[in-house]
């Protein structure tokens, strides 16, 4: 019994200093301001995998990609009324090459649009630590929305 309680006191602030970024991700607020903000077609690029996969779910007039997959919403000349750029720190943000082609991705899809809107979702209160002891950067928000018109 005493062993039960000593875990439950070093776990209490387990939600408010997570260790893993992404098991804190408020997936639903994310949701909440594209679905908010979203006039007319809807394209939305992210370096995190799982927002695509779930607002492939809901579908109506939306193209969704994971970091460069979502090129294949432009092949087509398609024009989209509203752009959601979700980012974060994720498995590739080591890769140069890839993160520049990200952003150059990004630069292409929101040439002449005007940014209306950032939403910070999640917010980890340990970043700077992690970030002191790792020497990976992290921003205290666990990933960052981006909207365009």
């Amino acid at each position: 019994m005493v062993a039960a309680s000593i875990s439950a006191i070093a776990n209490i602030n387990f939600g408010t200093h997570p260790s893993k970024r992404e098991t804190v991700i408020p997936y639903h607020d994310i949701i909440e301001f594209i679905n908010g903000n979203a006039k007319g077609s809807l394209l939305v690029i992210s370096t995190d995998p799982v927002i695509p996969w779930v607002l492939k779910a809901g579908s109506g007039d939306l193209c969704t990609g994971y970091f460069l997959s979502a090129k294949s919403c432009l092949v087509s000349g398609r024009h989209y009324d509203s752009i959601f750029v979700i980012s974060g720190h994720s498995d590739k943000s080591a890769n140069e090459t890839t993160m520049r082609n990200f952003s150059n991705l990004v630069a292409e899809v929101t040439d002449g649009r005007s940014k209306l809107a950032t939403f910070g979702a999640g917010l980890d209160q340990d970043a700077a630590l992690k970030t002191g002891l790792t020497g990976v950067v992290l921003d205290k928000n666990i990933l960052t929305v981006d909207y365009y018109r």
